[in-house]
């Protein structure tokens, strides 16, 4: 889908970045994590500029990259990318919303995976 929406609407677009959104969630599922990486670092850079910082897609695609961040070298990076978007998530769309508490989870997997805490959202 990505590649049809890039074709017919370019890389701006918000079906675009959603389906680009939607790519990278499949290679995560799939372990292909530095792929996801690198797709996401070009299309974060898009998604803060076309849709800002506090939309739901550009939210998700900074929680996917922080997830494919599995290096503990990373790890500082990780919990910071993880507490902005949940800070955003719940400003934006409150406590309960899916993203905020995929956010707040997402926190504490890095933490039980790595090991460290981690400061206010632990």
């Amino acid at each position: 889908m990505y590649n049809a929406w890039l074709k017919l609407q370019g890389p701006r677009d918000r079906a675009t970045l959603k389906s680009a959104c939607d790519l990278a969630g499949h290679m995560i599922s799939n372990s292909l994590l530095d792929e996801a990486k690198q797709f996401l670092s070009e299309q974060i850079p898009l998604a803060l500029e076309v849709l800002g910082p506090d939309d739901m897609e550009t939210l998700k695609m900074r929680w996917r990259y922080a997830l494919a961040l599995g290096d503990p070298k990373d790890y500082d990076e990780t919990v910071a990318i993880l507490e902005d978007v949940a800070r955003r998530s719940r400003r934006v769309f409150g406590d309960l919303n899916p993203m905020t508490t995929s956010a707040e989870r997402g926190l504490r997997q890095v933490r039980e995976r790595l090991g460290k805490p981690l400061g206010k959202y632990s």
